[in-house]
């Protein structure tokens, strides 16, 4: 790999914590950092993400980056705020004197527009499924997304063949690159809590499941599952790893465990620092996610040498595959009578068990070089030094779908509406081009 030292790059981030695409930030970041590139990122509030990232010699600035995904409608206040923000971002990167900007998610524009506004190239790594109702749907429609990240990005990446399908001939290939996420090898550390560790678990067959609770990551399943278990005379212990995010849906949770008499049997831990500590005392971590985008915490617990058990869905079977050599089983979403099978199956061939243990670790070790998942974007990265952004001068953007939609039939108050006035909107802002986007940031 030709080496990036000396480029100058500027993250873009949607949250402030540690989970999903900011643990990957975190880890591009810092592995490009480690190889003497200048590192910068902008989020919208401080927290742990930016913590880490200071540790990894990432500098970090803030500013507003408002989500474009349900239940946010794009309201004319929404789309100004969105303009404001994409303003004082451009001023920010035009100050940093980067080479590009990199977005780190489908649900937040304002990195791209920004990008656009300061004509400096952007790349635009989609981490989510765009249109997945229960999960993340966006606010836009699906066409004037696709065009706003073709006009506003040079490269546009995808962090699974699943991701990037959603997108079936929307975008040139010769625009896109698949770059994996990857697992560093770690060793786990530290104790156990208290409420896992000693006799209390002897002889149980301790099962995990690891996310954040909400409803389309399917907990519940789980939870069923492990209650048809009990009646089969199987010992199973399920330990439910991650934050609150649905409050609705961790009452349902918790009210199917008291009505099933599963308190001794179920136990949701919420957020835990290191869960790797747990999964890797577990006999079996499983996934019950609705098309889950690829599934990091699938190869850290196969890094641990830990089967799963996952639906055949999403990104999910790229690391899986089909058949147990990978290291894991795959169901059905939504079959809770399969996963019980699955799960039954495994308790009682402990001989399956070590074999499918043995198959994980091999299977996880080919998402483990960073080198390799990062090649892609290193190789876009380079390409895009000295190079405009495709959107620049802004007056050029959406003059397609856009333009269309505006002069074609509407009720005046929908999304292509919306999103062509802020386009109209933007392209007043510009106008004067970079020197005015930087004057007007000052000024706001």
């Amino acid at each position: 790999m030709a080496s990036i030292a000396g480029a100058r790059v500027c993250f873009v981030g949607h949250g402030a914590t540690l989970e999903g695409a900011g643990r990957y930030l975190l880890d591009q970041a810092g592995y490009l950092a480690d190889r003497r590139a200048t590192v910068f990122a902008i989020l919208p509030r401080h927290g742990p993400l930016a913590d880490r990232l200071s540790e990894r010699g990432v500098a970090v600035r803030y500013a507003p980056n408002p989500w474009w995904a349900r239940p946010v409608n794009l309201t004319e206040d929404h789309l100004a705020h969105t303009a404001r923000a994409a303003r004082l971002m451009a001023d920010i990167v035009l100050q940093l004197k980067v080479d590009a900007v990199y977005t780190q998610t489908i649900v937040a524009p304002t990195g791209a527009i920004a990008a656009a506004l300061a004509g400096i190239p952007h790349i635009w790594h989609i981490h989510e499924f765009a249109f997945n109702p229960g999960a993340i749907e966006m606010s836009v429609p699906k066409e004037e997304l696709a065009d706003l990240m073709l006009q506003t990005s040079n490269i546009i990446v995808f962090n699974s063949r699943a991701v990037e399908r959603e997108w079936d001939g929307m975008f040139p290939s010769t625009r896109t690159a698949i770059a994996y996420n990857w697992v560093t090898p770690f060793e786990v550390s530290g104790e156990l809590p208290s409420a896992l560790a000693g006799p209390a678990t002897d002889g149980l067959y301790m099962i995990t499941i690891v996310g954040s609770i909400q409803r389309w990551k399917r907990q519940l399943d789980a939870v069923r599952a492990v209650a048809l278990l009990r009646r089969r005379g199987v010992p199973a212990r399920l330990l439910v790893i991650g934050p609150f995010v649905e409050r609705d849906y961790q009452a349902e949770i918790e009210s199917f465990v008291r009505e099933n008499g599963l308190s001794d049997h179920v136990q949701l831990l919420g957020f835990v620092d290191q869960p790797a500590r747990i999964v890797s005392r577990a006999h079996v971590n499983v996934l019950c996610s609705d098309r889950e985008p690829f599934g990091r915490v699938t190869i850290e617990s196969m890094a641990l040498g830990v089967p799963v058990i996952a639906t055949n869905s999403g990104g999910t079977p790229e690391i899986i595959e089909d058949g147990e050599s990978a290291g894991g089983i795959l169901f059905e979403t939504g079959n809770v009578e399969a996963l019980a099978d699955s799960l039954e199956r495994l308790w009682r061939d402990h001989t399956l068990r070590t074999r499918l243990a043995a198959a994980a670790k091999r299977r996880a070790a080919l998402f483990s070089s960073a080198d390799i998942a990062m090649a892609p974007v290193v190789e876009a990265i380079q390409a895009l030094i000295g190079k405009r952004n495709p959107a620049w001068p802004l007056g050029n953007v959406l003059r397609t779908s856009i333009a269309a939609a505006r002069e074609g039939p509407d009720d005046g108050v929908g999304p292509s509406s919306r999103l062509a006035r802020m386009t109209s909107v933007i392209r007043r802002l510009t106008s004067a081009g970079a020197s005015l986007v930087a004057r007007a940031s000052r000024e706001a």
